[in-house]
């Protein structure tokens, strides 16, 4: 019996086969338990690592462990999984968003991490305690998604045709035609630069969820173009139950006229390759 193990900067995700194959993540206020219980499950299994944290699992738990590239198990996964989809393309964009995001070129086969940021899962994690003082990620993702973002973010509409600055007596006159504006007057001109009240614990989460996904959007649209990417997958933890987050990429990637879908059990990437490394 093989066990794949993908211990990330936020969660740990598992991959095992016991009829078929089995997908599981835990937090790490639980690693002890559930490292134990695999150990109670398959005594017997190997197991291979990968990840950030993958080195301290093996010295806490598993010390004959393998340990693999954390950028090679998450291809090989994805790769995996997108062959089971029946989706294959010769040109792939890989866009993982997790504690930060990575980008990976995929063509043939062969794969590269091309791209890297910081901005991801934690900056979602980290603005809502600032926020809320939470640090549940189901929590934010929830609060995110009952939001509204424009009482925090300033809109290109926000600029265009605003009066309200004016006094009473000048500029009024409605007959003047506003300028139009030269792009889409939904787009984010400034992220949290429209706080002029006391903006939700909703609003806020919902314009960081925001800045995550067109910042995210936006350097995929730039690797996308470099590489001649036929189709993009998200994939990550991030993803899981921020139905907001998702929300957005889509809406941002087909505006600038991306070819983007999730990666149904992406967020297992990792520990899939593990689990299939040989």
């Amino acid at each position: 019996m093989r066990i794949g193990i993908d211990a990330g900067g936020t969660l740990i995700k598992i991959v095992y086969e016991e009829n078929g194959l089995h997908f599981k993540r835990i937090e790490y206020n639980e690693a002890e338990q559930a490292m134990n219980w695999l150990k109670t499950l398959a005594p017997s299994a190997d197991y291979v690592l990968t990840g950030g944290k993958a080195a301290i699992l093996k010295e806490a738990f598993f010390p004959e462990a393998a340990i693999i590239p954390e950028f090679t198990a998450t291809c090989e996964g994805a790769l995996h999984l997108i062959k089971e989809a029946g989706h294959p393309h010769k040109r792939l964009l890989l866009v993982n968003i997790g504690t930060g995001t990575s980008w990976y070129k995929i063509e043939d086969g062969k794969h590269e991490r091309i791209l890297g940021s910081g901005v991801g899962g934690g900056t979602f994690m980290g603005l809502g305690r600032i926020f809320t003082g939470k640090a549940d990620h189901q929590r934010l993702a929830g609060l995110a998604a009952e939001g509204n973002r424009e009482k925090a973010d300033l809109l290109v509409s926000d600029i265009y045709g605003d009066r309200s600055w004016l006094p009473s007596t000048a500029g009024q006159n409605k007959r003047v035609k506003d300028v139009e504006a030269p792009i889409d007057g939904k787009l984010t001109a400034g992220n949290f630069a429209n706080i002029t009240g006391e903006p939700s614990e909703e609003d806020l989460m919902a314009a960081a969820a925001n800045m995550i996904a067109e910042t995210t959007v936006l350097l995929t649209k730039g690797a996308a173009d470099i590489h001649h990417s036929e189709k993009i997958y998200y994939i990550g933890s991030s993803l899981q139950g921020n139905e907001i987050l998702k929300k957005g990429l889509l809406t941002y990637s087909r505006m600038t006229g991306l070819d983007a879908a999730f990666l149904p059990n992406g967020e297992y990437s990792g520990a899939l390759g593990a689990y299939l490394s040989s």
